[in-house]
């Protein structure tokens, strides 16, 4: 885990032109979807060392101490893991998970609840000043507006409530974590030159970018900048870690496997649904270039060190 240096500045989007105007392009519920949603789960478990940065720990659980009918909202909670183990955690209090699709059938605690309702232009106006905490992950960078959710959201906190934003950059990082030069479609060229003729580019990193510029808001900047522009939010604390992929070494210890592990499945998991994506929001890149980036890319993972680096702001309400 590292601290932030400095302020994350956004990099163009080279696709945006052939961008679909559909508000969010991943997939939207499901069992496939719920399960990849799962293995990411686990993966920020393992990042953070728990449901929550451990560095905010003794605010959590005062939070849930002392607060009078303490709340807890996750926005876009998906499966609905996060949610649920957090209602094991804290049983005195309400946890409410909100996301677009239906949550379907598993085993809920008494004290959660699942509301359907499409948050992508803000949350209910009924939430306002509800929460205690509120808890937003790989979320807020695929809504139109970003940073009128996360106002939304401090809107929704009572005075001194907690933000817990967090998201992956999504960019390609080498074995030093440096970022990757992409492979790029350029349209003035044919389609075997686009195939053979890319200098020593990243396939990887190419379709990190490709699947950046067909699911992130062109609006998106990293959620320290969010939080910072957000007028009632203060930040408590601003993270980043990194984990590492692909070609491992011997030598590295269990946390980094496993992270590893986890990184890579995810990896897979969104290299399979890619397609379909890229079918719905880059119609003028050629079918042919787009598998060629799919199976060069996916083969680049198993047999380089690649890195993934992963943001973690907790905000307060003054």
């Amino acid at each position: 885990m590292l601290k932030w240096e400095q302020s994350h500045q956004r990099r163009p989007n080279i696709y945006s032109i052939m961008k679909s105007q559909e508000l969010y392009t991943l997939p939207k519920g499901g069992r496939v979807e719920h399960e990849r949603l799962e293995t990411q789960h686990e993966m920020w478990l393992t990042l953070v060392n728990g449901l929550y940065p451990q560095e905010v720990k003794s605010e959590v659980e005062s939070k849930m101490r002392q607060s009078t009918n303490p709340a807890i909202l996750d926005v876009g909670c998906g499966s609905a893991i996060w949610s649920i183990q957090m209602a094991h955690l804290f049983p005195n209090a309400t946890i409410v998970g909100l996301d677009m699709t239906p949550l379907g059938r598993r085993d809920l605690p008494p004290n959660f609840s699942f509301s359907s309702y499409n948050f992508a232009n803000g949350l209910p106006s009924e939430y306002r000043g509800r929460f205690d905490i509120i808890h937003c992950r790989t979320v807020a960078q695929h809504v139109p507006d970003p940073q009128g959710l996360v106002n939304s959201m401090a809107e929704a906190l009572k005075p001194g409530g907690l933000l817990l934003l967090a998201d992956i950059e999504m960019v390609a990082h080498d074995e030093n974590r440096k970022p990757l030069k992409p492979v790029i479609y350029n349209p003035s060229r044919n389609i075997e030159e686009n195939l053979t003729k890319q200098d020593e580019r990243s396939w990887h990193s190419g379709w990190v970018t490709m699947l950046g510029s067909s699911t992130l808001s062109p609006s998106y900047q990293s959620p320290r900048i969010h939080v910072e522009r957000s007028e009632a939010l203060t930040i408590l604390i601003a993270t980043e870690f990194w984990a590492s992929y692909g070609l491992l070494s011997e030598d590295d210890d269990e946390r980094t496997k496993r992270l590893g592990e986890l990184t890579g499945e995810d990896l897979r998991q969104l290299y399979s649904l890619a397609g379909d994506v890229f079918a719905k929001t880059m119609s003028q890149v050629p079918k042919e270039f787009t598998d060629a980036l799919m199976e060069r890319g996916l083969n680049e993972t198993m047999t380089h060190k690649r890195h993934n680096r992963f943001w973690y702001v907790v905000g307060t309400k003054a």
